[in-house]
C-alpha cells in the first residue's frame, strides 16, 4: 500500500469561509457599507446579509468540517471558532490535522461571488481588491508554500477583469484566480473575451473555475443564435450539469481553437461521470454532425482532454476508471470546510480509494498535478 502519510499531499480546493470583518478593512473606506455584513439570527446562528439584500444567508453547511452531522441544519456561529473560519495559523493547523500539505482556497461560496449586481460597479471593483489584497498580504503570505490563495475577478467589465488581473498576477500567495462568470458577463463567451484569455496565457497566470461558469446579466447560461440544435445534438441540455454546459460553451463558441494552449481547472465536478460523457458526446457529433451543419477540428472528447482538468472529492468510481478519464487530468481535495469533505478524516479515506493504485499514479493526484497546473514552487511537492 502506498505510504500516504510519508509525501505532502495538495488539496485542489478548499474554501475561505471566514467573516467579511476580516477583509473589511481592506476595501477603501469610501466603499466599507458595500462589504456584506454579519448578523445574529434569532437562532443563534450567523448569517451574512448582502448590500441591498434584504434575506440572511445562514452559515449553514459551508462549516460542516468537524461538526456532527445532525447538526447540519442548525444554527452555525462564528462565536464557536468552526474549522475554516479562522486565521492563517488556525488554518495551518486545520491542514496538518487533516494531512494535508497545501491547499488552493478559493473564496466563500456565498458573499463576494453572488452580489455584483446590488451594488455600483465602482464598488463591486472595490470589494474585489480590497479582498484580494486581504488574502495576498494577511493570509496567504505567512505560508506562502502551502496557504494558495484563489483571488476575484470583478465581473462588472471585460476591461475591469483584466486590469484585476493584472494587478494580482504578481502578488505574493496568489496562484490563481476564480472564474465565476464570462469575462464579459454575459451569459456565453464572445469574441471580445479574447483580451482576456490572452491576457491570462501571456501573464502564464492559471484560471480556476468553480463547477461551472454563468452570467452576471443572466441566471441562465444559454449559446448564441443558431447553437441550441448543436446544444441538443450533444445531449448535454437533459444531463442538467453545469460543468458540462460550460465546456461545450468553450468549445461551440471557438475558444478552444483560438487559444489552443488554454488549459483550465475545473472544480468539484467529480470525474466518474467523464468516460461515459465523454463517449456520448463523440457519437453524438458524430451521428448529427450532417444536419448541424457545425464542425469541429477536432472530437470533443480531444477538447476536452486536451484543456481541462477535474477536481474531485470521494469518487470511487472515478478512481477505479482513471485510465479512462486521465491520470493526469484528475486532482483530488477535500472541499474543506464544506459538507463535500472529510475533513479530518481525509487521509483514512484516500487510503481506501488508491488502494492497489501505482504510487506515481497516486502522487499525480493527490497534489502534482495540481502542482503542474498552478506553477507551484518544489516545496510544495517534496517528499516529506
Amino acid at each position: 500500500m502506498t505510504p500516504f502519510r510519508d509525501f505532502q499531499i495538495i488539496s485542489g480546493d478548499t474554501h475561505l469561509e471566514v467573516s467579511p470583518d476580516c477583509w473589511r478593512p481592506w476595501v477603501d473606506p469610501e466603499f466599507q457599507d458595500c462589504v456584506p455584513k454579519v448578523i445574529k439570527l434569532d437562532n443563534g446562528g450567523d448569517a451574512w446579509v448582502l448590500p441591498n439584500s434584504p434575506a440572511p444567508i445562514p452559515l449553514g453547511t459551508n462549516f460542516a468540517a468537524g461538526i456532527d452531522r445532525s447538526r447540519w441544519n442548525g444554527p452555525i456561529s462564528y462565536d464557536e471558532n468552526p474549522p475554516g473560519s479562522g486565521d492563517p495559523r488556525q488554518r495551518v493547523a486545520e491542514m496538518d490535522r487533516d494531512g494535508v500539505f497545501a491547499e488552493i482556497e478559493f473564496p466563500a461560496v456565498q458573499g463576494q461571488r453572488s452580489f455584483h449586481n446590488l451594488i455600483p460597479p465602482e464598488a463591486y471593483v472595490a470589494v474585489v481588491r480590497g479582498y484580494n489584497n486581504w488574502l495576498s498580504q494577511e493570509f496567504c503570505s505567512t505560508e506562502p508554500n502551502r496557504l494558495l490563495g484563489c483571488a476575484l475577478l470583478p465581473s462588472t467589465s471585460l476591461d475591469d477583469a483584466i486590469a484585476e488581473l493584472e494587478r494580482i498576477s504578481s502578488m505574493t500567495g496568489i496562484r490563481t484566480a476564480i472564474l465565476h462568470h464570462w469575462p464579459n458577463g454575459g451569459p456565453f463567451p464572445e469574441e471580445e473575451d479574447d483580451r482576456f484569455w490572452q491576457r491570462a496565457l501571456d501573464l502564464g497566470f492559471p484560471l480556476s473555475i468553480h463547477v461551472g461558469l454563468g452570467s452576471s446579466r443572466s441566471n441562465q447560461p444559454r449559446l448564441p443564435k443558431g447553437h441550441f440544435n448543436n446544444m441538443t445534438a450533444f445531449g448535454t441540455l437533459g444531463a442538467g450539469s453545469y460543468s458540462q454546459f460550460s465546456m461545450i460553451q468553450f468549445i461551440l463558441t471557438g475558444v478552444l481553437d483560438r487559444f489552443p494552449e488554454l488549459r483550465l481547472v475545473f472544480a468539484e465536478v467529480g470525474v466518474g461521470w467523464i468516460p461515459n460523457w465523454l463517449e456520448r458526446l463523440d457519437r453524438s457529433y458524430l451521428r448529427h454532425q450532417d444536419w448541424t451543419g457545425f464542425e469541429f477540428k477536432r472530437m470533443p472528447s480531444e477538447y476536452i482532454r486536451r484543456h481541462f482538468l477535474f477536481g474531485f472529492q470521494d469518487d470511487f468510481y472515478g478512481v477505479k476508471h482513471r485510465d479512462e478519464i486521465g491520470v493526469n487530468r484528475m486532482m483530488w481535495a477535500n472541499d474543506f470546510p464544506h459538507s463535500a469533505g472529510d475533513w479530518p478524516d481525509s487521509v483514512p479515506l484516500i487510503e481506501k480509494m488508491f488502494d492497489g493504485v501505482p504510487e506515481d499514479e497516486v502522487r499525480l493526484i493527490l497534489g502534482g498535478n495540481c502542482a503542474r497546473y498552478y506553477k507551484l514552487d518544489s516545496a510544495a511537492t517534496t517528499v516529506g
